[in-house]
């Protein structure tokens, strides 16, 4: 901006680059969702159900088929600087032994457009080897397993290791039993709400309204970009529907 009165003409202010806040229901498909990481072209899918197309409500749903796979989907937008709040509503129609899904956020992007960037199509070595997003991120992974449990996961490395047992993807990190709380009387099969605030001396984590575990390793936050993640393990058949998504600054 620079303001002007008669010939008068002022200096341009400096640039001031602000992100706002972003709520998704999926009524449509503009948004953008969509998988930016798999360990199965075919397998791993990522898609809007809404009610114009015969559904009684509006969600996207991750999908995961085949055992052992994982993905995320997201609409590759920035969240806020910190601190800022991610909040989502999510059920799964089909409670499995070992499938779980949750929050990516903290991710990195570099920012190659569409086609090029995240997922490049051109080879299976650009889909599955990728560098170009979510190399590095924070995943709070909601397990089902002798009930629910929630793995807050650091992920510093993905290694491709296709002749490895399991998947093909590894997730290495800060992944450790330290990090794992049980969720004692949720039921997946409902939607529940789950809730990220992350704040400067900590990422603190909220299940239905109440604050059930803290992290506080932030070395990501300058990382903006989120979105959902999902695996199997034993089983095959990882399906997820998220009601909303919502990302809002704090304070």
């Amino acid at each position: 901006m620079r303001p002007i009165s008669g010939s008068r003409i002022g200096d341009w202010s400096n640039t001031v680059r602000v992100v706002s806040a972003y709520e998704d229901e999926f009524t449509d498909n503009v948004s953008n969702w969509k998988i930016r990481r798999t360990t199965f072209i075919n397998e791993v899918n990522g898609f809007y159900e809404n009610s114009q197309n015969g559904f009684g409500h509006s969600w996207y749903v991750i999908r995961i088929e085949d055992p052992r796979d994982w993905g995320i989907a997201s609409p590759l937008v920035e969240a806020p600087a910190p601190p800022y709040a991610i909040e989502y509503r999510i059920q799964t129609p089909q409670p499995g032994n070992l499938i779980s899904a949750g929050a990516i956020f903290g991710g990195d992007w570099n920012g190659v457009p569409e086609p090029a960037g995240c997922i490049n199509y051109s080879t299976l070595e650009t889909v599955y080897q990728h560098t170009d997003c979510f190399n590095r991120f924070y995943f709070a992974n909601i397990i089902l397993h002798n009930g629910v449990k929630m793995l807050f996961e650091r992920v510093d490395q993905l290694v491709w290791c296709p002749t490895c047992t399991g998947s093909p993807m590894k997730r290495f990190g800060d992944i450790g039993s330290s990090n794992e709380v049980t969720l004692p009387g949720l039921n997946p099969a409902d939607f529940n709400t789950y809730r990220y605030e992350v704040r400067a001396d900590g990422i603190k984590v909220f299940v239905n309204g109440t604050q059930r575990f803290t992290y506080s390793d932030l070395r990501y936050l300058d990382q903006p970009y989120f979105g959902i993640g999902a695996t199997t393990d034993e089983y095959s058949n990882s399906t997820w529907r998220i009601d909303y998504y919502r990302v809002t600054p704090l304070d």
